[in-house]
């Protein structure tokens, strides 16, 4: 199984930075991912737009995504990319992540197209294992203009987790400012960004 995490080159429209290169103890949030849980595949990639901004990180090959329509393209990008029928795929904006929740997903029984973890009505399909018979799927769906991912989830044989512990904890992701703000309270002074 890889490793696929989607990291976009642009600033976050809501948050006003890019989400991969946001420091926390002075390594970038992408790393810190990578960090954690690079010992659980036999390869992560990075999916992006553009290379050349990630060839510093390091335990990680990277990938052009030349869909450039958004999470939806980089998950074809990776699936096609890996040789495996079955790859993890992460946003690059989970600073908590950890290694024995990816393992425990992995544990599940491989009998569906997307495994996603949920809590009530909340869901992390960045945050997913996909198979690659979604791969006909997504094609048609970008054919059609159609890229929301959560129509992707609704339209085919997904299962869900709703047994992790600190759901909240472990799936905590930098989507606002308000997010933004908890992080930084969380770290203290330890969080800045790259300017450029």
């Amino acid at each position: 199984m890889y490793g696929i995490i989607l990291a976009k080159t642009q600033k976050s429209k809501r948050l006003g930075k890019i989400k991969a290169f946001i420091k926390i103890d002075g390594v970038f949030l992408i790393q810190r991912m990578i960090n954690e849980i690079h010992d659980c595949f036999e390869k992560i990639i990075i999916v992006t737009t553009d290379i050349s901004k990630f060839k510093n990180i390091k335990n990680a090959e990277v990938c052009l995504d030349k869909y450039n329509i958004g999470p939806l393209g980089g998950i074809l990008t990776g699936l096609t990319f890996s040789p495996h029928q079955y790859n993890f795929v992460f946003a690059c904006d989970y600073p908590f992540i950890k290694k024995i929740v990816v393992e425990y997903m992995k544990s599940v029984e491989k009998n569906y197209d997307i495994l996603v973890p949920k809590k009530g009505e909340i869901v992390h399909p960045l945050f997913a294992i996909y198979s690659k018979n979604v791969c006909p799927i997504i094609q048609q769906k970008v054919k059609e203009k159609k890229y929301k991912v959560t129509e992707l989830v609704n339209s085919v044989n997904t299962r869900y987790v709703e047994d992790i512990e600190n759901f909240d904890f472990v799936f905590f992701n930098l989507n606002t400012k308000e997010n933004f703000k908890l992080l930084k309270s969380y770290y203290k002074s330890s969080i800045s960004f790259l300017k450029n």
